[in-house]
């Protein structure tokens, strides 16, 4: 899943500076609060997503341990 978060954020980021170089920021300003929101949340979500599959994958290792001691 924080992967596809990830490829997410990247596209969006792609799409602000593609916005910026292309000179669409006088035409359409107003795209850019929604944009940088994107981003900022995709980013969000992102490390919220690989820190659980991080704390998911550690426990699965704790719950082995446990299961070969008597």
């Amino acid at each position: 899943m924080s992967q596809y978060m990830l490829t997410d954020a990247v596209l969006y980021t792609g799409f602000l500076v593609w916005f910026f170089l292309a000179g669409w920021y006088v035409k359409a300003a107003w795209l850019i609060f929604p944009v940088l929101l994107a981003v900022f949340i995709s980013v969000t979500l992102t490390v919220i997503c690989a820190a659980l599959s991080h704390l998911v994958q550690r426990a699965s290792e704790i719950q082995e341990e446990q299961e070969l001691t008597i």
